[in-house]
């Protein structure tokens, strides 16, 4: 587990068993304002971290060992129906968008991203937690 720890208050977690993958999306948030990034290498990891703090963002990959992302949304949405979760994937699955939909999943994203894109994506993303966030209260 790797955590930036920053002022953010604003918390995103994300998930891939490639430590190339999280060491690209570690840096390319390492100097965004107002975020702490926390990076788990599997799902398992993953519910292990969420059972200590709670995020307002989840960016998984889908295909991990042990837990892949398809499991741990479905373990995230047993308590967490408005969490904001994005998916991840290198594979094309047409068969996928009706999961997608049944979890609640805000968008999902082929692999591999430039840095420009993991910005607009996290940017986004937050911007959807803190809407839903606005709703409920």
């Amino acid at each position: 587990m790797t955590t930036i720890t920053k002022d953010g208050d604003k918390r995103i977690l994300v998930v891939d068993d490639d430590d190339q993958v999280l060491f690209v999306w570690s840096n390319a948030l390492a100097s965004a304002r107002d975020i702490t990034l926390v990076t788990a290498q599997d799902g398992q990891e993953a519910l292990e971290i969420l059972d200590q703090d709670g995020f307002d963002v989840i960016i998984t990959d889908l295909r991990m060992p042990r837990m892949d992302g398809y499991e741990l949304t479905e373990a995230i949405r047993r308590h967490n129906h408005d969490i904001t979760i994005v998916w991840l994937t290198g594979y094309r699955d047409p068969s996928r968008a009706p999961m997608e939909e049944r979890l609640n999943v805000h968008r999902c994203v082929d692999k591999p991203l430039t840095v420009a894109q993991i910005r607009s994506l996290v940017r986004e993303a937050v911007e959807v937690a803190e809407a839903g966030a606005a709703r409920q209260a």
